[in-house]
């Protein structure tokens, strides 16, 4: 999301560039052509060897730069891991295993990396070599015809500083191809994240209504990707409307799973979910949803306000209903413990900010006016906790 989105934008920018240099080389050809035309025709003949290096190149520069695209993401995915666990790391002594995983991520994006630079490290050198043999060519043969004096020295000269500019273009549409391919690979990863449908379609589109809170799973089947072992086989399971129900199991068993498939986040495979009799395939999906309250096993807080995120299902709400629903959580004394109420910044996941910081003690509680001399300007130390 964020390496090949660049990666991409680049590409628009040297479209522009090469559009710019395509000019250029169309003028130079028509100038070349108006001094001497056996000249021109021995330049202009350097051009398909230009095209079919790039041909040959492209293929390859392709394939290299997927391939680095791909180890750059399984290095920042590892990374992002490795910074979200650490804690648990620590506290298991695995700090080791996990530098030797990294070790050998970083080991595989290396050596991937090597052939992208090969690749692209190659192309230069074997166009200046193909330009140097042109540029010999036209400088003795243009020497033998001033010689003859076919053509004056004034013009091959100016012929010969004419064919300079006329390669550098070409040259540089060459070095903007290793950048197209990054591009471009950029791009296919993106796009196919773009176009890529939900696995989760709705058959119908019928009105939800006020729903009682009868449900039914029919022998339902589910797995989460094809090829992983199932979760749910032929699972039955009707829960009466109004009805407290707790489900115990090991980890794994499938407990969450079966909010998952209801909630809709996943599709699954087989068998049917029904909530008062009807499919949840048939339901109009966005007033399902609204039907239903979620308390997730680990909660997430969005920057912005405390309020905001009370008011994040339903916007339209007043800040008396806000309000309100906040008290309702708890005994509601937790809000006394914000330094400005429901107006408290957090950010996401409640770190962005000094109260919810990600630590268990809310030490700017005491920050008020009554008390000033509780106040600090970062967290007190353990022993005052």
């Amino acid at each position: 999301m964020t390496s090949d989105t660049q990666d991409f934008s680049t590409v628009v920018t040297l479209t522009i560039d090469l559009l710019s240099q395509i000019v250029l080389v169309l003028v130079i050809g028509v100038v070349l052509l108006t001094q001497n035309v056996r000249l021109a025709l021995i330049t202009f003949a350097v051009g398909p060897i230009v095209v079919t290096i790039a041909l040959v190149f492209r293929q390859l520069a392709r394939n290299a730069m997927q391939q680095a695209q791909r180890a750059l993401a399984t290095v920042n995915a590892t990374i992002q891991e490795t910074i979200s666990g650490i804690g648990v790391a620590k506290n298991f002594r695995q700090e080791a295993a996990i530098y030797d995983d990294f070790q050998d991520v970083n080991e595989l994006a290396y050596r991937v990396q090597l052939t992208r630079v090969a690749v692209f490290g190659s192309i230069f050198p074997l166009l200046n070599t193909v330009s140097g043999i042109a540029v010999s060519v036209i400088i003795y043969v243009g020497g033998l015809m001033a010689i003859q004096q076919d053509i004056s020295v004034g013009e091959w000269y100016l012929f010969v500083q004419g064919l300079t500019i006329f390669f550098y273009p070409i040259t540089s549409l060459a070095s903007f191809w290793s950048q197209f391919q990054q591009g471009l690979a950029a791009s296919e990863r993106v796009f196919a994240l773009i176009d890529d449908e939900p696995l989760v379609v709705q058959t119908g589109n019928e009105p939800v209504g006020r729903l009682r809170g009868e449900i039914a799973y029919e022998k339902v089947t589910f797995n989460y990707s094809t090829g992983r072992s199932t979760v749910l086989q032929n699972f039955s399971l009707t829960i009466p409307a109004g009805q407290t129900l707790a489900i115990v199991g090991h980890t794994g068993a499938g407990k969450s799973s079966l909010v998952k498939v209801l909630m809709r986040f996943y599709e699954y495979q087989g068998g049917d979910v029904l909530v008062d009799g009807r499919s949840i395939r048939t339901l109009d999906l966005s007033q399902y949803r609204r039907q239903l309250g979620l308390v997730p096993q680990a909660p997430f807080l969005f920057s912005g306000t405390v309020a905001e995120n009370v008011r994040y299902g339903r916007p339209e709400a007043s800040d008396s209903e806000v309000e309100t629903a906040a008290r309702q959580l708890g005994d509601g004394s937790w809000l006394a413990d914000l330094p400005d109420g429901l107006q408290t910044d957090v950010g996401e996941r409640g770190r962005g900010s000094r109260w919810g910081s990600g630590s268990w003690w809310p030490w700017p509680a005491c920050c008020c006016k009554t008390r000033p001399s509780c106040c600090w300007t970062k967290p007190p130390p353990a022993s005052t906790r």
